[in-house]
């Protein structure tokens, strides 16, 4: 078993990758400020009847604290980082850092000054076999090809693709000049148990359960389906400990091989699980910038080189999305 670090890992994801890394046997520590938690008085401003946020995550917390050691610290101090890695001997350590959902220069920035401080502090350590950065398919921006792969030119259009698009630079650099081995994973929209977006499937499906109506933004909005987050996680996991994921980048996404509409996600829902559902659509922010046409990421690199196939078409996903929600309050009522 391995000694793992997951930098970000009281997240959407890294929360749920330090829970199946833990139950598989191995010693997982998060590094965390817990900001994740903070967000919740952020998204409830905005979507005041959605209890989601505060429930969900909060057993996710709980479960983490059971099997995982965490430390609540800022990834900015070299020399404290240094100190934690030497204590922990991590043989794998996963970036999941995600500084845009503050809105500000400072938390996009910290992302990339915390990247530094964490390169810095593991550049000498002998034991690390594998850095693993959880970067974006955002990075991509607006391609002119309706398939992309990781051939195809970066060239984000907002500002959480262009953070990712340094990271990924500087993980890079790192790797020539301190020969850091390293994957770089480019994931999509990912959704399950623990997404905090507003109006995200994950929330509309949460609250159609708790007799609320299904929250989206916009029916006519188009976009790649997004993946299921027990998927996501295999892949991650397949990416930090398969000997042909060594410094290499890879695309991370579900099965599916066509584009959705948030009124095709209705229908999904309609017709697997809740025909009486309610739909509000509603205009909220977001700064994320949209494509001027619908791509899909494609991951037959990953499929070519390890066989790995997500098992979640997106119908059979919001199934199992609904099972974990409905498992997950009743294991905590009880």
């Amino acid at each position: 078993m391995a000694n793992i670090v997951i930098i970000g890992g009281a997240g959407f994801l890294g929360g749920n990758l330090a829970l199946k890394l833990s139950a598989t046997g191995h010693d997982v520590t998060i590094i965390d400020t817990m900001d994740n938690f903070k967000k919740f008085t952020v998204y409830t401003q905005r979507d005041k009847d959605s209890a989601y946020y505060s429930q969900i995550n909060s057993i996710i917390l709980e479960n983490l604290k059971k099997k995982c050691r965490i430390i609540n610290m800022d990834i900015c101090d070299e020399q404290a980082m240094k100190c934690i890695f030497a204590e922990t001997c991590p043989n794998i350590v996963y970036y999941s850092v995600c500084g845009f959902l503050y809105d500000n220069v400072n938390s996009s920035l910290n992302e990339v000054f915390g990247l530094i401080k964490v390169l810095g502090a593991i550049k000498e350590m002998s034991n690390l076999k594998r850095f693993v950065l959880i970067s974006s398919a955002s990075v991509y921006g607006d391609p002119k090809a309706s398939i992309v792969n990781e051939e195809i030119p970066r060239c984000p259009i907002d500002t959480y693709g262009r953070i990712k698009v340094i990271a990924e630079e500087i993980l890079m650099l790192y790797h020539s000049f301190y020969g850091i081995n390293y994957s770089i994973v480019r994931p999509s929209t990912i959704y399950g148990p623990g997404d905090m977006r507003p109006f995200s499937l994950t929330n509309a499906i949460y609250n159609i359960i708790n007799n609320m109506p299904a929250k989206l933004s916009n029916p006519d909005k188009v976009s790649a389906p997004p993946m299921y987050i027990s998927d996501a996680i295999e892949g991650l996991i397949l990416f930090g400990f398969h000997p042909m994921a060594n410094n290499d980048i890879f695309n991370l996404t579900s099965s599916e091989k066509a584009v959705f509409s948030d009124a095709q996600y209705i229908e999904i829902l309609k017709g697997q699980l809740f025909p009486d559902v309610t739909i509000k659509f509603v205009e909220h922010y977001n700064n994320h910038c949209i494509p001027s046409k619908p791509w899909i990421l494609d991951n037959s690199k990953s499929v070519s080189f390890f066989g790995f196939t997500p098992h979640y078409s997106l119908a059979k996903g919001i199934i199992k999305c609904s099972e974990d929600i409905l498992h997950m309050i009743k294991t905590e009522i009880a």
